[in-house]
């Protein structure tokens, strides 16, 4: 993965919907500098049935490692992001 390229996985506008009703609805993917370097974060929504979503951000790795299999994804990001 490149900065030139941080949304390799097309996760952008991806929406995954459980079987209850409940989901995950990626919003962004946004270079960020953390103070230890820049590091792709991931912006996305959970929602439980009509309640108001919640906003979360973490890392592109971290998200990945939570919800990867979610969206089809088995590999880790191709460096190695914190």
């Amino acid at each position: 993965m490149t900065t030139d390229n941080i949304d390799e996985y097309n996760l952008v506008g991806q929406k995954y919907l459980f079987p209850d009703g409940n989901g995950i609805k990626v919003v962004q993917i946004k270079m960020r500098d953390d103070g230890f370097g820049v590091t792709p974060y991931v912006t996305f929504l959970t929602f439980s049935g009509n309640g108001i979503p919640r906003k979360e951000v973490v890392t592109l790795t971290h998200f990945i490692g939570s919800f990867g299999h979610l969206f089809g994804i088995k590999d880790p990001p191709t460096q190695p992001y914190r």
